[in-house]
């Protein structure tokens, strides 16, 4: 049973960043507390750990196994992490021109995506190292989308594109570290990759029936609204929620991504 404190919906005053193990992580959105402050609300043991307000803007969140927040705005230099009780938030900036375009965890060892090159990136007190691990890429090799975010699949980095034609098209692409470039796949070996609205959320599977595996499962705008991408045919499909207090979808509704719940994940 989930231990929510504000009952079944968040407050308009609180954003959900991310849900990842075990927690949600939350943000203060109303004026009067701004900067924001960040709350890690574990949904299955109601334990709450809050952290002091951010320094610098961010968009973007990810948070780790031993729970080191990692804030970043796309398309900028800066990074800032913090644990929970720590009083200060680290900031630390990357050296021109590189930018972040995303970040993720896998394991215990932090990526980048640098433009479309992948990296390793070390966080200390107040600065980082940046450690590339191909090279840069011309027109004739360079992955297809329009947009790009990292992921991971048992184990492994993968670089996700999305591009928007007639309908939404995604692609996956496999880290090759002994060339040290990506590679696109289109199968998942029966797994299924699931997208938060603003990045990467998960993967799940084999072996969950109410799943469809070698399949993208995107977030939409609005509450209750996801995608459904096989990468098997390219077929895209919109899905969405039925519950008891849903709110009614139509182009009224507001524009609030739904988060992914995973509680499969939790250690037993």
């Amino acid at each position: 049973r989930f231990r929510l404190p504000w009952g079944h919906h968040l407050p308009p005053s609180r954003l959900t960043l991310l849900y990842a193990h075990g927690f949600l992580v939350t943000a203060t959105t109303a004026a009067a507390q701004y900067p924001p402050r960040l709350l890690l609300l574990h949904l299955f043991t109601g334990d709450q750990q809050r952290l002091p307000r951010v320094p610098t803007p961010f968009s973007r969140a990810i948070l780790s196994a031993d729970l080191l927040v990692v804030l970043f705005l796309p398309g900028r230099s800066t990074v800032q992490h913090c644990r929970p009780g720590d009083a200060l938030w680290r900031v630390a900036t990357a050296d021109a021109p590189h930018v972040f375009d995303d970040l993720i965890f896998v394991d215990a060892t932090l990526y980048a995506l640098v433009g479309l090159r992948l990296a390793t990136l070390e966080l200390s007190e107040s600065s980082l190292e940046l450690s590339f691990l191909g090279g840069e890429y011309d027109e004739e090799n360079r992955p297809v989308g329009e947009r790009f975010m990292l992921g991971e699949c048992d184990g492994e980095v993968l670089l996700i594109s999305e591009e928007q034609a007639e309908t939404v098209v995604y692609r996956v692409f496999r880290w090759v570290p002994g060339e040290g470039k990506w590679v696109m796949i289109t199968s998942l070996g029966g797994r299924t990759l699931f997208l938060g609205f603003h990045g990467f959320a998960a993967c799940i599977g084999p072996g969950f029936p109410e799943i469809r595996g070698d399949c993208i499962y995107a977030a939409g705008r609005r509450l209750g609204e996801w995608f459904e991408y096989s990468l098997v045919n390219g077929t895209c499909d919109v899905c969405y929620a039925e519950y008891v207090g849903a709110p009614p979808l139509n182009s009224d509704s507001p524009l609030r991504p739904p988060v992914w719940v995973f509680p499969s994940l939790m250690p037993a």
